[in-house]
């Protein structure tokens, strides 16, 4: 039997991987779009009290193309059924700012790091907007590192919102 056939392993966790994001997507659209409906209290969350956000406007060229974006980081605190505070969660989320019907935009949730990796890599050495400046070998140029323009960056065609680990 021909083995060219059959898929691999990497090939399937891939096809799986991308459907799970999709079906995130789909059900990140119904939500933004339904945002006059409250969620369950225990899905609720609040800004971490006395922790304001940090936003700022910025400009980035993708595939030709300049886009506008805003970049909010900040802690949001999960609550528990008894709306006492059970986590507390960091994220940086990025916007583009020229969406007319913003509803209808897709969301990626990005989720860093783990056991033995950093948080770092996701967020600045891949989707984001912004990427450590890297050199063949994918070393950081100088140290300390210099960030530059992501032209991998999703933000053309998806909110980004990366998540830091509770």
């Amino acid at each position: 039997m021909n083995k060219s056939h059959f898929l691999s392993w990497p090939k399937i966790l891939i096809i799986v991987l991308f459907l799970a994001a999709m079906t995130d997507l789909t059900i990140m659209s119904q939500v933004r779009s339904e945002n006059t409906k409250s969620l369950p209290k225990e899905s609720q969350s609040v800004q971490a009290e006395g922790r304001p956000f940090s936003i700022t406007k910025h400009q980035i060229m993708i595939d030709g193309h300049q886009i506008p974006y805003t970049a909010t980081a900040g802690e949001m605190t999960i609550l528990k059924s008894d709306e006492k505070p059970g986590a507390s969660m960091f994220f940086v989320a990025y916007t583009r700012d020229d969406i007319k019907d913003k509803s209808a935009r897709p969301i990626m949730f990005c989720f860093n790091g783990g056991p033995g990796s950093s948080t770092v890599w996701l967020h600045l050495g891949g989707l984001g907007p912004k990427r450590v400046a890297m050199g063949d070998e994918g070393h950081p140029l100088k140290t300390p590192a210099e960030l530059v323009d992501s032209d991998c960056s999703l933000l053309d065609v998806s909110d980004l919102v990366f998540v830091d680990a509770v």
